[in-house]
């Protein structure tokens, strides 16, 4: 188990350099493995969520969350844990902004604004602020800003403005 996990964070670290299309270094590492891991699943295309759905069943890398969490798959990188999900619509990448480990939060909006527009997705709008339930049932004032990626698919962002450390930053591509 050791050996998968090294071989992993390996991967995901010498992949925090550079992005997949190799235009620009990411500085921030958390952001980093998100795009990358939001990149090897949800920018492929598939014929259809269930050929998505093998995908993710297959990999080793991915651990699944269980019955509450179907359709999701976790990996933990430096303690942080990152899911991908299959969508009813697509594929989505999502992460905790403030891990219990940490004090800060790991990706700014500011950061992964800009390295989506910097790998040429075109925001559709500015982003609309929404109420959305937590998962203690209060309400958490969350930004939803829509994306049209390089390949034309409709990407969209979830940011909470408050309680980072209770709800999860998501990014969506709408894939069928």
């Amino acid at each position: 188990m050791r050996i998968i996990f090294l071989t992993i964070t390996a991967f995901f670290v010498n992949a925090c350099s550079t992005v997949p299309n190799g235009s620009e270094t990411v500085k921030n590492e958390y952001l980093s493995f998100f795009i990358n891991l939001h990149w090897e699943y949800c920018d492929k295309s598939y014929q259809d969520g269930d050929a998505l759905e093998k995908v993710l069943q297959s990999d080793r890398k991915l651990t699944p969350l269980g019955k509450e969490y179907k359709d999701t798959y976790e990996i933990i990188i430096d303690n942080i844990s990152y899911a991908v999900s299959k969508e009813d619509d697509g594929c989505s990448t999502d992460v905790l902004l403030i891990q219990q480990d940490k004090k800060s939060i790991i990706i700014t909006l500011n950061e992964i604004d800009t390295y989506l527009i910097s790998q040429g997705y075109k925001k559709k709008d500015q982003g609309k602020i929404l109420f959305d339930k937590g998962p203690d049932g209060t309400k958490i004032k969350i930004i939803k800003i829509e994306y049209l990626s390089p390949k034309g698919e409709s990407s969209i962002l979830e940011f909470p403005i408050e309680k980072p450390n209770k709800y999860f930053m998501v990014l969506t591509t709408i894939k069928f």
